[in-house]
């Protein structure tokens, strides 16, 4: 019932629904219409689009990329980024009618003004910083400086970055990596409400967001996104740029030659700083 209250809350259609799961990846998603089966092939394409939405299987999405394009362009519709963004409409079929894919309403961030303007968004792909006192720190970052990195992405520009991020935090930590690092999820502000509320003060739209410490590098940060894969890449990304800024603070070089795009970046991170 839960799930027909929100669809109806959403101005949906009242029909059936088919709900399809796939617990080893903790996705579901939901079919609607007045026939069994155009309501369990809807629920098995839309959770095709919730895997698209958070696979971080690359060699996998470029092979559905190249094989269905008609894929792709739905995903489009949903702002899920999985392909070249010139992908072509497949030609009208043999008896002459045109091919149409349903447009869909694209997954944007709360609206606050009930519909009436769209809700302006955090700058995306560029590093800005927001300041949570100590009184206000929740437990996780009692005792880390009230300072954070933010960084917001739709995941549609500037992927070779955030695909280093990684490579970044393993050159700057090395073996604490995987041992230090804690990546806090937070999709509807429940754990961390006093961050949201420093978004809120830089744009109104409530976007889902992950929270990366590292406790003993004595930094935070903080990635922003509607799709989980994509704030957590924005999350590594903050922290790896962050943990470049601390060490300089400590008069530490970083030798980051083999990821240049985030040495790059950095040098953004310092000039906004300033």
């Amino acid at each position: 019932p839960e799930v027909i209250e929100a669809a109806t809350f959403k101005g949906l259609e009242c029909l059936s629904i088919c709900v399809a799961i796939c617990p080893t990846e903790g996705l579901w998603a939901v079919g609607m219409g007045g026939k069994w089966k155009q309501r369990e092939q809807a629920a098995r394409l839309a959770l095709c689009l919730a895997f698209a939405a958070n696979t971080e299987n690359v060699e996998g999405i470029d092979k559905v990329s190249a094989n269905f394009p008609d894929f792709v362009i739905l995903c489009d519709g949903a702002n899920i980024d999985i392909g070249p963004e010139d992908v072509q409409k497949p030609p009208p079929s043999r008896g002459g009618r045109t091919h149409t894919t349903p447009t869909l309403p694209p997954t944007i961030a709360q609206d606050m003004n009930n519909g009436t303007q769209p809700t302006r968004t955090l700058p995306r792909d560029t590093p800005f910083w927001i300041e949570v006192p100590g009184v206000e720190a929740p437990n996780e970052l009692i005792g880390l400086p009230p300072e954070a990195m933010v960084i917001s992405t739709d995941g549609k520009t500037r992927k070779a970055l955030y695909t280093n991020a990684d490579k970044a935090i393993a050159l700057l930590l090395e073996e604490e990596a995987t041992s230090e690092v804690q990546y806090l999820d937070d999709a509807n502000w429940e754990n961390f409400p006093t961050i949201g509320a420093r978004l809120k003060e830089v744009a109104p739209a409530e976007e889902c967001m992950t929270v990366a410490v590292c406790t003993s590098r004595d930094v935070w940060a903080v990635g922003v996104s509607m799709q989980s894969k994509n704030r957590l890449a924005a999350a590594k990304l903050a922290l790896a740029t962050s943990l470049v800024l601390k060490l300089e603070e400590h008069g530490e070089e970083c030798d980051l030659s083999e990821v240049p795009s985030i040495e790059e970046f950095v040098g953004e991170a310092r000039r906004a700083q300033e």
